[in-house]
């Protein structure tokens, strides 16, 4: 229940002042940090009222809070006091609610405020996020699967697609900056934290990084962050992931060392170590292509953004899909209540697919991934599909199964000849029998 800092009293309505002392009924397991940290169980900006703490990192902390009027429980994030004073954390500080702003995706927390207090503090109200983080959920006891932990980098990736199409490049991406929810049956994923972000084709972020500055995590930085490169782009984020989809698989990243120097040494020369999967997942072929194009030691050789490395992800979840239900048709319902598959990646010459009515064959041949530039277009040969049963190319089908369209199209034949002719009879019947008169017999009697 409730609890006011100040005088302990319980109240079962969070957020509501004290009559006593005109502190604000904080959650109760919060008063451990209330004892020490100040901002909680005070009213910020005439509308916030902070009732926990969720996390301190090495610029800010994160509090939950209740906003009023309205009481929707929000994430309200300042920089750390001691941090207030440097302008260069400040403005990093600036320039995360500035790549969050620009974010609208379901995988991405929103941003709903950004301002200063009276005393030129900056802050940053965002959407809250409940769940566990990742980086305790990969080494949790629970059970993985390889659908489960695909179906959640498919999710980063397609918040990074919308981020990299803004021109906004994380570069710190890791576990602990990724929220693991439920909406239903289904988890979520959801993507925080742009403090290092980099603005692509601006100005704005100059001097905020310097070349030969490194930063990021050394567990999941590209060989290009720990040379300290200029211009990280993209291809940064897409290491990030393929280095956290190993870890997620084998339940510890590729490369570990005492030092983080030591560390991001591995990264620049030693090849990806063989991968061992966790218990209870099964890796495939294409997965482990995927997580070794993903961490190429050169950005040219890695997916060119988060777009095309989500499509080969989507390849390999619709092709597990298709495995268990035997399918593309069940496969295609399956995904119409699963937002998770994309299938318009498999779709021939980048188009639709287009399914045909209940018990129709399907033929397919080879489908095209669908990329708008085609100088980066993945062509992948899928089975083709003949009624419930599929096989590798046509020529690989059955000898023995006749062709069903001659018989169908003499059928068809056959049965316009009889309806005309019966048609034609009962009309001429029913002219002789009162009808228009018989011009034939008309005529000869002339």
């Amino acid at each position: 229940m409730p609890i006011c800092p100040v005088c302990r009293e319980s109240n079962p309505q969070l957020g509501a002042r004290c009559p006593r002392d005109g502190a604000y009924y904080i959650e109760e397991d919060a008063m451990r940090h209330a004892e020490f940290d100040d901002r909680i169980g005070k009213l910020v900006m005439d509308k916030y009222v902070i009732v926990s703490r969720i996390s301190k990192g090495g610029m800010g902390a994160v509090y939950k809070a209740l906003q009023l009027p309205v009481e929707r429980i929000v994430a309200f994030k300042v920089l750390r006091n001691e941090m207030e004073e440097s302008d260069q954390v400040r403005d990093r500080f600036i320039q995360e609610a500035r790549a969050t702003s620009r974010l609208q995706h379901n995988n991405v927390v929103a941003l709903y405020d950004f301002g200063f207090e009276p005393s030129g503090h900056p802050y940053m109200v965002m959407e809250y996020a409940p769940g566990q983080n990742m980086a305790d959920w990969i080494y949790s006891s629970q059970q993985f699967t390889l659908e489960r932990v695909l179906q959640l980098v498919r999710q980063l990736l397609s918040a990074l697609k919308e981020a990299h199409k803004q021109g906004v490049v994380h570069r710190d991406l890791k576990p602990e900056n990724m929220i693991i929810g439920a909406d239903g049956d289904e988890e979520t994923l959801k993507l925080l934290d742009f403090g290092i972000a980099r603005m692509m084709n601006e100005t704005t972020t100059r001097g905020l990084t310097q070349e030969g500055e490194v930063f990021g995590t050394p567990h999941y930085m590209a060989p290009e962050q720990a040379q300290g490169a200029k211009d990280v782009g993209p291809e940064a984020d897409i290491y990030a992931v393929g280095i956290i989809l190993f870890e997620m698989l084998c339940g510890q990243p590729p490369f570990d060392a005492p030092t983080p120097l030591a560390v991001l040494l591995m990264h620049l020369s030693e090849p990806l170590p063989t991968m061992q999967p966790r218990p209870g997942i099964v890796l495939t072929d294409e997965v482990r292509q995927i997580i070794m194009t993903a961490c190429a030691k050169k950005p040219a050789d890695r997916f060119s953004d988060a777009g095309e490395m989500m499509m080969a992800i989507d390849q390999v979840l619709m092709g597990m899909m298709m495995g268990q239900t035997g399918s593309f048709a069940s496969v295609a319902a399956m995904t119409a209540s699963n937002p998770a598959i994309n299938t318009s990646a498999i779709a021939p010459s980048g188009g639709s697919v287009e399914l045909p009515a209940h018990g129709q064959p399907m033929r397919m041949g080879d489908l095209h991934a669908y990329d708008p530039d085609p100088s980066l277009s993945m062509e992948i040969s899928r089975p083709t599909l003949v009624g419930e049963g599929f096989y590798g190319d046509e020529d690989d089908a059955p000898a023995s199964t006749p062709s069903r369209a001659p018989l169908f199209a003499l059928v068809v034949a056959i049965v316009l000849v009889v309806v005309v002719g019966v048609g034609y009879a009962l009309s001429t019947q029913g002219e002789r029998s009162g009808g228009a008169p018989d011009t034939r017999t008309t005529a000869r009697r002339d």
